[in-house]
């Protein structure tokens, strides 16, 4: 990778939603998003609504959430880890090139 592009990346903001309840969520440049990594932690019963470009989206260990996707998210990367029942609708102006769902983590000691 080149130095100057990691260099950028390195600099992203970072925005974090965690532990959500039942909420309906805009991720727009208004919220600071805009070109953010942004983590979604332990929400539940949520609907998201993500229009504004971001560097990443990472949902980690949260249930029961609709997300709409209504623009590109820069690295083209979306994670969805330890999570269960998330309903994705990429609209058509929303671009994810790379969806990666991890839902099991298994550690081996020799």
């Amino acid at each position: 990778m080149d130095v100057a592009l990691a260099a950028c990346i390195g600099e992203r903001p970072s925005h974090s939603i965690t532990q959500r309840v039942g909420e309906k969520l805009e991720l727009n440049g208004a919220c600071g998003v805009k070109s953010a990594m942004i983590y979604m932690t332990d929400c539940q019963a949520c609907e998201i609504l993500y229009s504004e470009k971001a560097a990443k989206l990472t949902i980690h260990h949260c249930s029961d959430l609709i997300v709409n996707i209504k623009s590109s998210i820069v690295s083209g990367t979306m994670e969805i880890i330890g999570c269960r029942n998330i309903t994705l609708n990429v609209h058509q102006e929303g671009k994810v090139r790379t969806l990666l769902n991890y839902q099991k983590f298994f550690f081996f000691f020799f």
